[in-house]
């Protein structure tokens, strides 16, 4: 939720959830659990490991594109606005 106006909506199992009026979505703010610390996380071996690197390349260049085209356009409104 990164746009709209967002307001604390519901309480539950301890948590905080928001709802964002824009896009009628909701998150959860906090995350509050009862019990032990979970454990670290284990380092990724094998197929595992591979397919968590493939994505985390996949969304990077997902990320470069979506911000190359948003400076593309920006390029363009301004060379429309000033002429």
């Amino acid at each position: 939720m990164r746009t709209g106006k967002r307001r604390p909506g519901a309480d539950r199992d301890n948590n905080i959830f928001g709802l964002d009026l824009t896009q009628t979505a909701v998150q959860q703010l906090t995350d509050i659990r009862s019990g032990p610390a979970p454990e670290e996380r284990k380092k990724s071996e094998g197929q595992r490991a591979f397919v968590e690197n493939e994505e985390a390349r996949l969304l990077g260049r997902i990320r470069d594109r979506r911000r190359r085209d948003s400076l593309d356009q920006a390029e363009r409104e301004a060379r429309t606005w000033y002429g």
